[in-house]
């Protein structure tokens, strides 16, 4: 397995390279997966600072307007009449919504950026918001066009923290999220986690140009694709578990942006049979071969999820405790840097 993902991770290694030992550009990392991935001090927050060991992640990366952003450093507040809309097509498939004129919504950070890129859509017919940072003088945006992903560019900025304010002009506007990075070379991870979604919901929203054009705009050099739980939770096939999980690798694919892709096998489901988890990391595994995919398997390195709750790595039936998320990042990371670190389970993590 080890020879194998080598072999399928090499342009992500390759700009790792270069972003931390040349110094020369950044390396994106995009988190596809459900609440494992969402939660706060779960995955994402521990494999930051897994990464921070390599190079610098100051970049925050994405901010989902609707998303679970604890402990990233930003606080999401809404004023006046907001509503939250499930399945969509943003990047993260959540995306606030106001047809109200005078709502708005802050973010504030206590994290760093000095450029800012607002994600919405655009529809025929849409309405109009403004954005304004920092008290500043506000700037009208129009989401009048055909069906996609708008994108406005909030350059030269100072890397402090900011507080940006969008508010509703007029009309129907929909919000996905912003990108808040540091222009500066380094790892930058993108955590577009959704809470109980499922392989379905992610292969039907990747297929709308709106999804794409929201990938294109980030371009990862790897994405990471952790599916599954949901879809044993929902008693769905492994069949129909496979159906989706290569459609979506497929919509993915069709953007032309060359990332390498890592699908990582659900861990075992408290509740449900251990065939359920152990079919569906079958089936994702023959997916990872048949469409050249590095591969990794919580299945394989847990234990039932009786044993995982006794152990501290699962805090229920199926989510990660802090210390699972810990654990998780130390395995998956030593396939992300091990051409870093020359050796498995290196000292840096330990």
């Amino acid at each position: 397995l080890y020879v194998r993902n080598e072999e399928l991770l090499k342009n992500w290694r390759r700009v790792l390279q270069n972003a931390v030992k040349l110094n020369s550009g950044s390396a994106n990392l995009l988190l596809i997966g459900d609440s494992n991935i969402n939660l706060a001090d779960r995955f994402y927050t521990r494999m930051r600072a897994f990464l921070n060991n390599y190079a610098a992640t100051n970049s925050t990366g994405w901010i989902g307007l609707a998303d679970n952003t604890t402990s990233m450093g930003f606080t999401v507040a809404n004023t006046g009449s907001w509503s939250f809309s499930d399945n969509t097509d943003g990047l993260s498939l959540l995306s606030l919504v106001s047809s109200s004129a005078g709502a708005f919504t802050t973010i504030s950070s206590t994290a760093t950026y000095n450029i800012c890129r607002i994600h919405y859509k655009t529809t025929p017919g849409g309405g109009t918001f403004s954005w304004a940072i920092d008290g500043g003088v506000a700037t009208n945006i129009s989401t009048n066009a055909s069906d996609g992903t708008g994108v406005v560019t909030i350059s030269g900025l100072t890397d402090i923290a900011h507080s940006l304010v969008l508010t509703v002009v007029s009309g129907t506007v929909e919000l996905y999220g912003i990108v808040a990075n540091v222009n500066e070379v380094g790892i930058r991870m993108y955590k577009a986690g959704n809470d109980g979604s499922t392989s379905g919901n992610w292969a039907n929203s990747s297929n709308s140009t709106t999804w794409k054009q929201g990938l294109t705009d980030i371009a990862p050099n790897l994405t990471l694709i952790a599916l599954g739980s949901n879809d044993v939770f929902y008693d769905s096939t492994a069949t129909a578990y496979e159906t989706r999980l290569r459609q979506l690798i497929g919509n993915i694919r069709a953007t032309g942006i060359e990332t390498d892709i890592l699908i990582v096998a659900c861990g075992d489901y408290g509740g449900k049979t251990a065939d359920d988890s152990g079919e569906f990391r079958d089936v994702a595994l023959r997916v990872a071969i048949d469409s050249a995919c590095a591969f990794a398997s919580y299945f394989d390195i847990y234990k039932d999820a009786a044993t995982n709750i006794t152990d501290g790595i699962y805090s229920d039936n199926v989510h990660f405790t802090s210390l699972g998320g810990f654990v998780n990042s130390g395995y998956i990371g030593n396939f992300l840097t091990k051409t870093l670190s020359g050796s498995s389970f290196d000292s840096r993590w330990t």
